[in-house]
């Protein structure tokens, strides 16, 4: 098996030497698709789980440039696939690739989960942040005060509007450029049900009186590599922080600066397990993966 598989991998399918999509032994049925996709740890997560409850496949990595998107699927679909996971940047292209999202999924306008059955995308990320922030930093949303960092992107907008029917102190949602949130507000508005007096959007390196703030949230994609910068000032950091980091796969610029400053930290691996469950068992209902699976 290879570590990442490719459109060209789809397309050559049939004369793969490694014969995974036809072998009668845990053929490839299930998949994470995302730009980049190396780190990610989908197939350690949710291969546990298949292998315990006897389900005769294999999850593997699909890199798919935004480019590739579309054809890649529905060869995932042709060649017998029962469903796939979407990261980064695919999760709007997702819900834009099948006409049967599901409810939430369109009102979010994101998706990170294709079932080919039912032709239907899902989201699962704002339930496995819930779950995830619970679990990892002992929080629940009630009377908190939460900053979003990248809430201008389609996960950050998706954890936005779930969080905004919260019973939240106050949401702030800041994006670098803040012209990329103005679509999300404008969303927000037209939902009809919510409480802009609890609302406030930050950018150009503008942010919220962070004495103020007891969760932190990184929805953007800084966080993957070491090299890369943290999302959120290091000076703006304060002791009593909690911050949760929806990127998970190294000790990155974010997770020392907590450490330095003795904010509480997690990164994404715990939501990458609530979410991941939730996938699982629209693939496969009547299941309860999350106590097989890996990753714990």
């Amino acid at each position: 098996m290879k570590a990442v598989y490719t459109l060209q991998d789809l397309k050559h399918a049939s004369t793969d030497p490694d014969n995974i999509f036809y072998r009668e032994d845990k053929p490839a049925r299930l998949a994470v698709l995302g730009d980049p996709i190396a780190h990610s740890k989908s197939p350690e997560l949710h291969q546990p789980a298949l292998d315990a409850l006897a389900l005769n496949c294999s999850y593997i990595r699909v890199h798919l440039t935004p480019e590739e998107f579309n054809e890649g699927v529905s060869l995932l679909q042709e060649l017998g696939f029962i469903g796939c996971n979407c990261t980064v940047p695919h999760k709007e292209r997702a819900l834009a690739w099948t006409d049967q999202p599901s409810k939430f999924a369109q009102q979010l306008g994101v998706a990170n989960t294709i079932h080919f059955a039912d032709q239907t995308c899902y989201t699962t990320d704002p339930a496995g942040l819930e779950s995830a922030v619970n679990e990892d930093l002992g929080l629940d949303f009630a009377g908190k005060n939460v900053l979003i960092l990248g809430a201008g992107g389609g996960a950050g907008s998706a954890v936005a509007q779930h969080l905004l029917r919260k019973p939240l102190n106050h949401l702030f949602l800041y994006n670098r450029t803040p012209e990329k949130l103005d679509d999300l507000y404008q969303h927000i508005i037209n939902l009809g049900d919510v409480d802009l007096t609890k609302l406030s959007l930050y950018g150009n390196d503008e942010y919220p009186n962070t004495q103020d703030i007891d969760l932190i949230i990184n929805a953007t994609s800084l966080g993957l590599r070491e090299d890369q910068p943290s999302p959120f000032p290091e000076s703006l950091l304060l002791s009593h922080h909690h911050v949760y980091d929806m990127t998970y796969g190294c000790k990155n610029a974010l997770a020392q600066a907590c450490e330095a400053k003795g904010a509480q930290y997690a990164d994404g691996l715990s939501m990458l397990r609530h979410q991941g469950a939730e996938a699982f068992k629209l693939w496969f209902p009547g299941t309860d993966p999350l106590p097989m699976m890996g990753l714990k």
